[in-house]
């Protein structure tokens, strides 16, 4: 007991943050070792992503002043690994740098960041050109709309905004979105699948193309006034804003858009100077539902985020979905499925335009009014958007009753509980209907599970 004692006193003098620190390191350094004996002994290799000069310098000298080239990678390898630099110290500043170890080396990101802009861009080079012409017709220009960077994770709408299977889909919504709110989004187009579902692996990662980014925009190479981001989203944001923050001069800043997020990831754990930094440099807007239970909810829920937000350069706004459960259809309360829902049912459209609405005031957008001959008109911007449905009025259950459309069979009053016997000797005047297969995620109500 006395020898129990002196080990309990040992261990009190020590720092437990290092202890731990410690065991991680330990753990993952043994599982690194395990994992390149085994890619070893395959033979596997991986090769660092090289990009040529002359592409470096295309890169740089593309004119990103058309809606067009949205869809484009706009920085270069080397500035994506000078940013990740940045990024990197920024995570070990944070509770997160004890999962550093699991987050892959520079030229793994990299190759990651390059492979997802390469594979979009059968999806964004086709939806940017069509919503570039769209707009043209009307007289919109991109100095005309804000551009907010979408971080394409946490349920972020960035299938239904371009990155989905509908080009059609994707060209309404950003025009319908342009005309009325002003904004534009442009993506990350890397998925939280793509880091093997690790969140600090995404977030550094993402966090590295947004500094990119955000450098190339202090340059005056890009167009970029905000970035939006939710849940899993949110630590890749607070990397990049942060180190953003580091190196800010003048005037510059940043307005970041949150969904579904209490900004604990990234944006809590930070000493007052930099939080004071944070204030001089960022607009915050951390936008939650009053009943998510995710996020928590009550009094103190709101006081603590007003709290958080207010801290980190930003504020807290809240949807009360209790009071507007009859704009989400008949599903009930989505609880953390509330804002994946406002983007992807049309029930919600009124939910949406209030997203956007708060998203428009933040980076300073306003509706392009036009013609399709590029005049101002109001007629004009409705008729660019696809017509509402026509609402179908109520019918009772005695109604719906009444229209029951009964067999007429021959004979029908003659074969009473037999008719089974009626139809098949009809069977051979039916045509066959092949079996129709449903996918597992269509029963599904969660919203969240459709949208990760």
């Amino acid at each position: 007991r006395q020898g129990g004692g002196r080990v309990a006193q040992v261990f009190s003098q020590m720092d437990l943050k290092s202890i731990l620190d410690a065991q991680l390191r330990s753990r993952h350094a043994s599982a690194a070792a395990m994992n390149t004996s085994v890619s070893n002994s395959s033979g596997a290799t991986s090769a660092p992503v090289v990009e040529s000069g002359e592409e470096a310098a295309a890169i740089v000298a593309q004119c990103h002043d058309s809606i067009g080239v949205l869809g484009a990678r706009s920085v270069t390898h080397t500035e994506l690994r000078s940013a990740l630099g940045a990024v990197r110290r920024v995570l070990d500043a944070t509770p997160f740098g004890l999962s550093s170890h699991q987050v892959p080396s520079d030229d793994k990101l990299v190759k990651i960041i390059v492979d997802g802009y390469e594979t979009a861009a059968a999806k964004l080079e086709p939806l940017y050109a069509t919503l570039e012409a769209e707009l043209a017709q009307r007289g919109v220009a991109l100095d005309r709309l804000k551009v907010v960077t979408m971080v394409a994770a946490g349920g972020c709408p960035f299938r239904e905004y371009g990155m989905g299977d509908s080009l059609e889909q994707g060209v309404q919504m950003q025009l319908s979105m342009a005309l009325n709110h002003g904004i534009v989004f442009d993506f990350v187009p890397v998925t939280f699948s793509d880091f093997n579902s690790h969140i600090v692996s995404l977030g550094v990662g993402v966090a590295c193309a947004l500094l990119a980014k955000l450098r190339a925009r202090e340059s005056g190479r890009v167009k970029m006034d905000g970035v939006m981001f939710a849940c899993k989203g949110t630590l890749a944001a607070a990397l990049a804003a942060r180190a953003f923050v580091e190196e800010a001069d003048g005037d510059s800043r940043l307005a970041l858009m949150g969904l579904g997020t209490d900004l604990t990831q990234g944006f809590e754990d930070m000493d007052e100077e930099t939080a004071k930094a944070c204030r001089a440099r960022l607009n915050i807007v951390a936008m939650n539902s009053l009943q998510d239970t995710n996020v928590g909810h009550g009094d103190a829920t709101v006081t603590s985020l007003q709290a958080r937000a207010a801290r980190a350069g930003g504020t807290a706004v809240f949807v009360d979905v209790e009071a507007r459960l009859q704009e989400f259809g008949k599903f009930g309360n989505p609880e953390h499925g509330w804002y994946p829902a406002a983007f992807r049912r049309k029930c919600c459209s009124a939910v949406k335009a209030t997203i956007l609405d708060e998203l428009g005031t933040l980076v300073g957008a306003s509706p392009c009014d036009v013609t399709a001959t590029g005049s101002a008109s109001e007629d004009g911007r409705e008729a660019a958007l696809p017509a509402p449905p026509v609402p179908t009025p109520p019918v009772s259950a005695a109604e719906k009753l009444s229209r029951r459309v009964d067999y007429d069979g021959p004979a029908r009053s003659r074969q009473g509980p037999l008719m089974l016997n009626g139809l098949l000797k009809q069977a051979g005047q039916l045509n066959h209907v092949e079996t129709k297969v449903t996918l597992l995620k269509d029963f599904v109500g969660n919203e969240m599970f459709v949208a990760e």
